[in-house]
């Protein structure tokens, strides 16, 4: 009998073809409220930790100042002192919650003009998960990929799932998905290749699904 030549070949080549077909092929909107969701996400993950190490601990320490010399030397002070330190005290009160929001608002503001720049916006950005990879198409942009161990959190955020690798993230939205078993597929799917679970994060009510 002849040896048959090329089997193990045509093996692999039917493999590599499947690899490449698409598991999931969706379409999710990028606009403000994507962008906004992203931005509280983003900063929960990366922003807030650093404030809370550096920014915090420095104006709490003013505020513990302020108030033990307030205390203290209350008796010493006139009234327009007094009103100074209570001043002093509320306005480094109210700047930790304050400087929150305004730096939230500066980031998300940031990331819109730079989709805008190179992009009508808003815009939809279609989503091919194959065995090996995830492709985006973005419009007016060439096809972005990358694989699946380049993926370093999965998040659920409401009615968002983001995809992040390093600070940056794919945004994909719930009713991206015609059923909510389609949605679990999916998030087992990545799961899976990514060989991380979906974190699921608190999210703000205009952002539940």
């Amino acid at each position: 009998m002849a040896p048959q030549i090329g089997g193990n070949e045509k093996m692999a080549g039917k493999k590599t073809a499947n690899a490449s077909l698409p598991v999931f092929d969706i379409q999710s909107r990028y606009d403000r409220d994507a962008y906004e969701a992203l931005t509280e996400v983003s900063w929960t993950m990366f922003r807030l930790p650093q404030i809370h190490t550096r920014t915090y601990p420095f104006i709490g320490a003013l505020c513990v100042l302020i108030l033990a010399s307030l205390i203290a030397y209350h008796s010493r002070y006139s009234m327009p002192v007094i009103a100074v330190h209570i001043i002093c005290f509320a306005f480094f009160a109210l700047a930790m919650p304050l400087s929150n929001v305004n730096g939230k608002h500066r980031l998300c503001k940031k990331a819109i003009e730079q989709a805008s720049k190179e992009n009508t916006f808003p815009f939809d950005v279609r989503f091919v998960f194959s065995d090996s990879s995830i492709r985006a198409h973005i419009p007016g942009s060439q096809v972005n990929g990358i694989s699946y161990n380049k993926i370093t959190d999965l998040i659920s955020y409401g009615a968002w799932r983001f995809l992040f690798f390093g600070q940056a993230a794919y945004m994909i939205r719930q009713d991206s998905f015609e059923s909510s078993q389609e949605l679990e597929r999916f998030e087992r799917f990545v799961s899976e290749k990514t060989r991380l679970p979906f974190q699921l994060m608190p999210a703000k009510k205009k952002f539940r699904a």
